[in-house]
């Protein structure tokens, strides 16, 4: 197969156990021209008798170790936000021929939840976006070239990451409008930020996410809309008092119109929704948008008016007050007094939100202390430590307040079975994300010891 593939997934039909996705690959040939085909993956769901078991490749195709240590994350994250059973599960992951790339983890990660709920993937729609260990869906390259594969295919509908709003095409040599560019082919594409939100999609109808999720139990669901209603008001309140950012380059207009298009319409939309848990959703990850174009804008404005090594330096300053910040949580969370189950479970997440902040913040420090950045990595970074601080600042609050004010099951000899099966499972995601941690890690030329 050719270097440097990158992989976006399409969807087929599944059963309650065996879910097929053809995967598109983009790439490269010998010349340096483009060239792009298609690929099946399978991602399969088994029950055992005891404990949790995710597997990568069948041993006879050879996978790059970033599609395995994506597809091992997207298997681990979609148990542990599945709802399923603690322990019992085997999940196998296969490629039918020689690929590599983590683009398909988001995919990936969505026909796992499919499969653990016994659902189907919404036919003739295809995916592409990596996962982080929060259930992220993260920016890729090749989306001009990934939606022309995805027209040659017969897919209508394409699910991409919100922070690819806006791709370098290389065919044209030019930045495009995605959207825009989608339209002229005839796709619809859909932005989304979460596993979840991807779910939603390209699960459709019959998946347990067009409700509460179906692991909360029902009086936990009222309490949970209850509270999304009252910060839908607070999220509404700092929205109608953020502004959009003026580009620096004038090739990014169309992008920062979309984005004050999109601001108003949903301030406009926020007050009739009769979904507020949605309308909570929706207004978050617009406000989240936003502020991750404006911190982009800032930086590279510092940049071009005072050089590369002014905008670094505001780079190191805002990684290092992520890091105290993702430091102060991860304490407030650990003097949480967790004495039930559902109070346990929930502060696991919150602490998950500071310490992905807390690894992004060095990460960024490590990157910029060894090696120069361009205009690019600048604005990569900058949109990074914006998405990493709005979660330590907005969410970990947020998640902390709910995992206070639950808390139904006692922490006895009945439910200690249970914490230790959803340990087990903690155990499984931790090793498949510390796999994708130092994957990505060395392909960025840094060296992490993985005990820290």
């Amino acid at each position: 197969m050719l270097g440097a593939v990158v992989a976006v997934a399409a969807c087929s039909s599944s059963t309650a156990t065996d879910a097929s996705v053809e995967m598109l690959w983009v790439g490269e040939t010998a010349d340096g021209s483009l060239a792009s085909g298609t690929l099946e993956a399978r991602v399969a769901f088994e029950q055992i008798s005891d404990g949790i078991d995710i597997q990568i490749g069948d041993g006879v195709v050879e996978t790059g170790e970033q599609w395995n240590a994506a597809a091992h994350s997207a298997a681990a994250t979609a148990l542990l936000m599945s709802g399923s059973p603690a322990s019992g599960i085997r999940l196998q992951v296969e490629a039918s021929d020689t690929i590599d790339g983590p683009s398909a983890g988001g995919l990936i990660g969505v026909a796992a939840l499919a499969d653990l709920w016994g659902v189907q993937i919404q036919g003739r729609s295809s995916m592409t976006g990596t996962i982080s260990p929060n259930g992220a869906i993260g920016p890729v390259a090749g989306v001009p070239e990934k939606l022309r594969a995805a027209k040659a295919a017969g897919i209508t509908t394409v699910l991409l990451p919100e922070a690819n709003r806006a791709a370098f095409d290389p065919r044209e040599g030019t930045t495009v409008d995605v959207a825009s560019f989608a339209v002229d082919l005839g796709i619809e594409v859909v932005f989304v930020s979460s596993l979840l939100e991807a779910g939603a999609v390209l699960i459709g109808p019959e998946g347990p996410l067009q409700t509460a999720p179906g692991w909360v139990v029902p009086e936990l669901a009222a309490d949970i809309a209850a509270g999304s209603a009252r910060e839908v008001v607070a999220v509404r309140a700092r929205l109608a008092a953020l502004e959009v950012d003026e580009p620096v380059f004038s090739g990014q207009l169309r992008v920062a119109d979309a984005l004050r298009t999109l601001l108003q319409q949903r301030l406009d939309e926020a007050s009739s929704s009769g979904d507020p848990v949605r309308n909570h959703a929706e207004l978050m990850a617009v406000e989240r948008d936003v502020l991750a174009w404006n911190a982009s804008s800032a930086a590279l404005r510092i940049a071009m008016e005072e050089g590369n090594a002014a905008a670094v330096q505001r780079l190191r300053d805002l990684a290092g007050a992520l890091i105290d910040q993702s430091t102060t949580a991860l304490v407030e969370v650990s003097a949480t007094p967790h004495d039930s189950v559902e109070t346990w479970i929930a502060l696991v997440d919150v602490a998950e939100f500071a310490a992905d902040a807390f690894e992004i913040g060095h990460g960024v420090l490590g990157v910029l202390d060894q090696q120069a950045v361009g205009l690019d990595q600048i604005a990569r970074i900058s949109t990074e430590l914006a998405d990493a601080t709005y979660d330590v600042e907005h969410m970990v609050p947020l998640a902390l307040s709910v995992a206070r004010g639950v808390g139904q099951i006692p922490i006895d000899e009945a439910t200690g079975d249970d914490v230790t099966r959803l340990v087990a499972l903690l155990d499984a995601a931790v090793v498949a994300n510390i796999e994708l941690l130092d994957v990505t890690a060395r392909g960025e030329g840094l060296s992490i010891d993985p005990a820290e």
